[in-house]
């Protein structure tokens, strides 16, 4: 079965539409979260067993959630979240599509990114990853969210779009529909890594960083250290 693989989700997830009519799962409890975009209650499963890469691991929550009905032909099936990213050192390599154990051995010394956690306690980010970033001079924390389709500024932090665009958005609270969407472009720097690119510009409360500025290297996710290592 083909996943999202989604740093941005605390926990696995299922779409309820997949969940029902192709695995017959049947569901076994509501768990309470603290989110706007979801509802208050969000239904789960726990998962007997997960295989990715070759690794199996036992008794993960898995949220069910309407994706198809908010996401339509762009919905996932399945997201890999950071309840089973943090079981291993998982090694990306975005230019040839790979996805794999890091290696116990590597030649060449890695940029280390540091990260935070939300402090908030039951937050359903309670494993998101917090990176530094400077844009335009604003120094600030931007979730690491390998499932976003934008990098993001808020208007929260005196960002204001330079150009709009009517584009297609979704979330699990809204449904997809076209919307008229701020963008500004500037240059981003993560650590020393610096990239020109397009930014969407919210009312959220937290920008957003995609893997855009990981294009080209390899680089791993250690939720141990609480760092991205990356290999150039």
């Amino acid at each position: 079965m083909n996943a999202m693989i989604d740093t941005g989700f605390t926990y696995c997830a299922i779409d309820s539409t997949f969940a029902a009519d192709s695995c017959g799962i049947i569901i076994d409890n509501e768990k309470e979260v603290y989110n706007t975009d979801l509802q208050n209650k969000v239904r789960y499963i726990t998962l007997s067993s997960l295989q990715l890469s070759g690794k199996s691991y036992e008794k993960l929550y898995c949220f069910i959630l309407d994706f198809r009905g908010k996401f339509k032909e762009y919905a996932p099936k399945f997201i890999i979240g950071a309840n089973a990213l943090k079981q291993e050192l998982w090694e990306f390599d975005l230019k040839n599509f790979m996805l794999s154990p890091q290696a116990t051995s590597t030649n060449s010394k890695p940029i280390y990114i540091p990260w935070k956690n939300y402090n908030k306690k039951n937050s359903p980010f309670l494993d998101a990853i917090l990176i530094s970033a400077i844009i335009d001079k604003k120094k600030g924390l931007y979730l690491f969210d390998l499932g976003s389709r934008f990098n993001k500024v808020s208007t929260q932090n005196g960002f204001i779009p330079t150009e709009y665009k009517l584009i297609e958005r979704a979330s699990l609270s809204k449904a997809l529909s076209l919307q008229e969407t701020g963008f500004l472009e500037d240059e981003v720097d993560v650590s020393g890594i610096k990239y020109k690119t397009k930014l969407a510009v919210t009312d959220e409360n937290i920008g957003t960083l995609n893997a855009d500025f990981l294009q080209g290297v390899r680089f791993v996710l250690n939720y141990k250290k609480k760092r991205l290592e990356v290999y150039q």
